[in-house]
């Protein structure tokens, strides 16, 4: 089952509740969410029901990191999710529910989700439908925005995992099933939903049903990040890579690949210019080296020229150094990557810079008569900034260059990333001329 947990404390396994449990609770006693999902359950004939707060023991309060059994357990089981979902009948999503206490079923609207057919003398013979169509403009296109359990980070995986899914909604009842055409249906839709949001919708089950999957692509990959990325989790410092975790352990068997920190090493030079949003932050506790995706707070995306360009920047290197041994999935102790390629160093002093957003995170700064557009993670970074960058070259695209701007730690000889930069529209002359500025240097980056 899928389901938002809420602020508010409710009924789960913990140590204090597990003889309880073990001995038999009464059904009213569950939160409504999980009654309704009981009663569902048995009216389907299927024997057992898994919910991640009853089958995995949950320390007394969520903010207790004394709880040892507690994090044993969920540091175990977090991992088999993967199984969980993937070998499912069937899972149930409390779509509108924002917490357990709001219950599966509710009173709704029956005109959203009722079918009218009838028979038109005027028209070649068969029955037509009539639908709501303001219905259909909005409520299935922010089906995913306007049903909180679509906003969490860990419910996209078991969306992707699980071989269908029935969610309840305000209105309706939506399924998702790899079987059916299109990516999603639900009673007023039961032949598949006429407006599809691509980028809420791209990863739905029928799409990202990963044993149809002949050839997999670094973009699909990024698209799956950017949507992702954009969800909320509660305690992003053990979920960031966590709650991905089942779906990269999917793609790498497919493409046969290393899966490290977020990336997979056959295509991490090209994915390495990610782009954090106007609101993304670096997060204050360390769980991904700064070259990740996953050490930013907020949603992030690729520019439209990685997936083409020329890599520019060999991987001499990558340390990864998971938190649980053996489990490179999950979340890392530490990690750092070494490449070799294009090196610029900058001084900050005496170059021309503009503000290019209202964000303040982007700017143009001039230097020997090249714009370089700068797109920096976090804000606080940017404005910490010393004397001095390394701008490191790493793909090209006919006239487009794109690469990592740096700050060297010459205590320890390590590099951090602190955004992404871009040349663009430079003719051949300039374009030779910018690559003899530059010389070839070894950079570690953590």
């Amino acid at each position: 089952m899928s389901h938002c947990w809420g602020n508010q404390p409710f009924f789960k396994l913990t140590r204090k509740t597990k003889d309880r449990l073990y001995s038999g609770v009464p059904l009213q006693d569950f939160p409504p969410s999980f009654r309704d999902a009981i009663i569902t359950t048995r009216q389907l004939r299927i024997r057992f029901l898994w919910i991640d707060c009853y089958c995995i023991l949950q320390p007394e309060n969520e903010e207790d990191d004394d709880d040892v059994e507690a994090k044993r357990e969920w540091h175990t089981e977090a991992l088999q999710v993967r199984d969980v979902y993937r070998n499912a009948i069937i899972n149930f999503g409390a779509a509108h529910a924002q917490n357990p206490s709001e219950g599966c079923f509710t009173t709704r609207k029956l005109m959203s989700a009722s079918e009218y057919c009838f028979p038109f003398d005027s028209h070649p013979e068969g029955l037509y439908r009539i639908v709501n169509r303001d219905f259909g403009r909005y409520e299935t296109r922010d089906y995913h925005k306007n049903h909180a359990l679509m906003t969490r980070g860990w419910v996209m995986q078991e969306r992707i995992l699980a071989p269908r899914m029935l969610s309840f909604g305000k209105d309706q009842i939506y399924w998702e099933c790899p079987g059916v055409p299109e990516q999603l249906v639900c009673e007023g839709f039961p032949d598949g939903m006429f407006y599809r949001d691509y980028h809420t919708c791209h990863f739905s089950l029928t799409e990202q049903c990963w044993d149809t999957i002949s050839i997999p692509t670094p973009i699909a990959w990024t698209e799956l990040v950017e949507q992702y990325s954009g969800l909320d989790l509660s305690f992003p410092t053990k979920d960031k890579l966590t709650a991905l975790a089942g779906i990269a352990e999917d793609y790498a068997s497919l493409v046969n690949d290393d899966y490290v920190a977020g990336f997979f090493r056959e295509d991490l030079v090209g994915l390495l210019i990610w782009r954090a949003s106007v609101n993304s932050s670096r997060a204050r506790i360390w769980r991904a080296p700064t070259w990740s995706w996953a050490s930013v707070d907020g949603p992030v995306g690729w520019p439209f020229t990685y997936s083409h360009s020329d890599k520019l920047v060999t991987i001499e290197d990558v340390n990864l150094v998971p938190l649980h041994p053996g489990m490179i999935y999950g979340p890392l102790r530490s990690s750092s990557t070494t490449l070799e390629g294009p090196l610029m160093t900058i001084m900050i002093q005496g170059a021309v810079i503009t503000q290019k957003s209202y964000s303040g995170k982007s700017q143009i700064m001039e230097v020997q008569g090249f714009e370089f557009g700068m797109d920096f993670d976090d804000l606080q970074e940017m404005q910490s900034v010393g004397s001095m960058l390394a701008f490191l070259s790493t793909s090209r695209l006919y006239s487009f260059f794109n690469g990592l701007i740096l700050q060297h730690d010459k205590t320890t000889n390590v590099y951090r990333r602190l955004g992404a930069w871009k040349l663009s529209r430079l003719n051949p002359r300039e374009a030779d001329r910018f690559l003899e500025l530059a010389k070839i240097g070894t950079v570690t980056i953590e």
